[in-house]
């Protein structure tokens, strides 16, 4: 079997929060989360806008600045040069945004900074002259750059027109330069420096499940390109977070739907399902899973969350960042309604209310297996129940299985009610630790409430599957055997119950970096990484005292517990992002102040290892 393989592209159909449509749920690392986007025309002709600029004092100082590694924020590209920054920056700060935007809206194709001679050239890619010139007009750049020339710099704006052909040639050189290192600003954890969407200039608007033809986006060029890939044993550029997650050997999405559906949909059936160009018959293969993200209702909101995971996080996010976010729609403005709390100003989130989108999911009702269901908070959402009662009145609940990833905070009677007719109920609970570590991750949640319903949920009857499903970042990075060890205590008849699994199923945080583990400095990696190695004889302590396993299944179960904790250090240890400290520091100190709350008193065993990290005020 192919190992970059996975049914999904060709019998699910997922949404974002926002109901944009993707290849699915994993599909959020990396600029373009794997978007299902309608076909275009590409141009005879394309635009560039060269922004040259150099500090005429000492060219070599704004190269060296420009071009230094992990440049944090924009002052950093000026380090070391002679001008009143204070001045510029509020200029920056409107640029900023507005490119944000056209990238996420791909009107920007590719954006390269490099060096050439004596100047640093900050090149933007476009497909018409209208998007060009809106965008000079709309950038500040010039205001930005009569600023400069106050300040001892010559800097100059042109449009350059480029056949095909030599537009081609143009983004093979930069892509050259960003491959060999030579005179460019490379990627990074922290800037959106480098944007390339050269390879799919044929697509434009994102297929929204509130009004999309759901077939017609199952053959998008993503999708098709997707299909090709896999069944050429390639990763898919929208899969990089399956990809890195089984480089370091955590298990990872694809593997387990691979699995799942295997004796539904193999490689060989993808293999006779697929034209030469990638897209599939979808009468003849119709949609059984899908996977739906019902906006931003939520009742939480979770430190790696944010506005467009949680509509609590509304407040918050004018506090820490102000009124305005990307979303791959664009930017997001936030105002205040009568009762002078924020909400958007467009709702982008709303999209599951439109009802062509449920009358197309009843029209493919027989064919559906599995319903994956998330949020915000699943359980919150009314069109859901409403949905999964028309599939009991029609007789048709008992072929499908429901699966929710839930904070388990609040399990309303009508969801037990409508569970009862379906053929499984599968529970993926987002539950990130024991005691205080959750309540300060998953703000407000209180354990006892979580604990009350986990216990309810362990003592469910009828065709139940529970597993915890922790999210693990920088906050409970030390604390993951500890939860091990408190699962295994507590002898739950249900929560991952299969003999084989181990006693949680965790996955690592991707996003925001600046909560991912790779940022630890070296030597809380290293502690962390010991005190993984101390917890291990508890767990096999635990497991071997069980009385429903042979020795057999025991030892299973243990080398699969610890091979999940190794692999948690091999994922935490591969990268180096340390860099990104102060900007944990800033941000989660800054929510700190504003819930009253304290990493210190929280999570003191982090603290502790990581507090001499903190720069100094």
């Amino acid at each position: 079997m192919s190992s970059t393989f996975c049914p999904m592209p060709w019998i699910t159909q997922s949404t974002r929060n926002n109901g944009d449509i993707r290849v699915c749920c994993q599909a959020n690392v990396g600029y373009d989360q794997g978007l299902a986007r309608k076909e275009t025309t590409i141009p005879d002709t394309y635009y560039i806008v060269e922004w040259n600029r150099c500090y005429v004092p000492d060219p070599a100082k704004l190269i060296s600045a420009t071009l230094q590694e992990n440049n944090r924020f924009l002052d950093d590209y000026y380090q070391g040069l002679d001008l009143a920054f204070d001045k510029i920056w509020p200029h920056f700060k409107g640029h900023s945004a507005l490119l944000k935007s056209l990238s996420v809206n791909k009107t920007i194709l590719m954006r390269v900074v490099y060096s050439d001679n004596n100047d640093v050239i900050t090149s933007m890619l476009f497909k018409d002259i209208e998007d060009a010139n809106q965008y000079i007009a709309n950038s500040n750049l010039e205001q930005i750059s009569n600023l400069l020339k106050e300040e001892n710099f010559r800097s100059t704006i042109d449009t350059i027109k480029l056949s095909a052909d030599d537009t081609n040639a143009w983004v093979n050189d930069k892509r050259h330069r960003q491959l060999n290192n030579l005179n460019i600003v490379k990627e990074n954890k922290i800037n959106l420096d480098y944007i390339d969407y050269w390879d799919i200039r044929n697509v434009g608007e994102v297929y929204n499940a509130k009004d999309a033809n759901l077939d017609e986006a199952r053959n998008c060029p993503m999708l098709k390109q997707v299909r090709l890939d896999m069944l050429d044993n390639k990763w898919p550029l929208a899969c990089k977070r399956c990809e890195d997650e089984e480089a370091a050997g955590i298990r990872s999405r694809m593997q387990y739907e691979r699995e799942r559906w295997d004796k539904l949909f193999d490689v060989e059936q993808a293999h006779k399902n697929t034209k030469a160009d990638g897209s599939i018959n979808t009468d003849k293969l119709p949609v059984v899973f899908y996977d739906l993200r019902f906006g931003n209702l939520c009742n939480l909101k979770c430190r790696m969350c944010g506005p467009t995971d949680s509509s609590q996080w509304y407040d918050e996010q004018v506090k820490m960042f102000g009124n305005t976010y990307q979303d791959t729609q664009g930017i997001v403005e936030l105002v205040q309604d009568e009762k002078g709390r924020y909400k958007p100003k467009i709702d982008l989130y709303n999209w599951y209310e439109n009802s062509a989108f449920w009358e197309q999911l009843e029209a493919n009702i027989t064919d559906i297996r599995h319903l994956y269901l998330v949020g915000g908070e699943p359980l919150m959402i009314d069109q859901h129940y409403e949905f999964l009662q028309k599939c009991i009145d029609r007789n048709e609940s008992h072929h499908i299985t429901l699966e929710y990833n839930t904070n388990i905070t609040n399990i309303p009677e009508r969801a037990w009610n409508i569970w009862k007719y379906f053929e499984k109920i599968e529970i993926g609970a987002s539950v990130d630790g024991v005691g205080k570590i959750v309540e300060y991750i998953r703000h407000p949640a209180k354990w006892r409430i979580l604990e009350r319903n986990m216990r309810r949920l362990d003592d469910a009857e009828g065709n139940f599957k529970m597993w915890l499903a922790p999210t693990i970042g920088i906050l409970n990075s030390r604390h993951l055997p500890d939860m091990i060890i408190w699962v295994l205590e507590q002898n739950f008849k249900l929560i991952n119950a299969q003999s084989w699994k181990p006693p949680i199923t965790p996955h690592p945080l991707h996003h925001p970096k600046w909560l991912n583990i790779k940022i630890l400095p070296p030597e809380a990696k290293k502690e962390i990484t010991e005190y993984y190695e101390i917890c291990k004889p508890r767990i096999r302590e635990l497991i071997f005292s069980q009385t429903d396993k042979g020795p057999e299944k025991k030892e299973e179960l243990y080398s699969k517990t610890i091979a999940l904790l190794d692999n948690y250090a091999i994922f935490m240890n591969n990268d180096d992002w340390s860099e990104l400290l102060p900007k944990f520091w800033e941000l989660n100190t800054k929510l700190d102040n504003i819930r009253g709350e304290s990493l210190e008193n929280a999570v003191p065993e982090l603290y502790n290892l990581i507090k001499y990290s903190k720069p100094e005020k």
